[in-house]
């Protein structure tokens, strides 16, 4: 489903109506846009509803934290693994966080 894409102004303003502190904004749903493209849309989006500690996915300048494993499935070693995997990224730091994803 296509959710917040071509309504980040109107979804932004929501989230801030309701208390949003934090968005994932992820790569679902793209259509084929590129995430340099269509996650400053929403970063500017969420600033303008006056909630700028949300921030959408993509890392460094788009958002403050980016995918850094599959999904996780519903097993221990499903989350073991990505552990581990989540390991070797040193980007992290405080404002910027990796994301190990679970599946829905």
């Amino acid at each position: 489903m296509p959710g917040s894409l071509g309504h980040e102004e109107t979804d932004a303003k929501t989230f801030a109506e309701w208390g949003i502190d934090y968005l994932k904004y992820d790569n679902c749903y793209h259509v084929g846009s590129k995430p340099t493209v269509r996650y400053p849309v929403m970063t500017r989006a969420l600033m303008k509803a006056r909630r700028p500690s949300s921030s959408p996915c993509g890392g460094g300048k788009y958002g403050n934290s980016w995918r850094t494993t599959g999904d996780i499935a519903d097993t221990w070693e499903s989350v073991v693994s990505r552990a581990d995997l989540n390991e070797r990224w040193e980007c992290a730091r405080p404002g910027a966080w990796n994301g190990m994803c679970i599946s829905a």
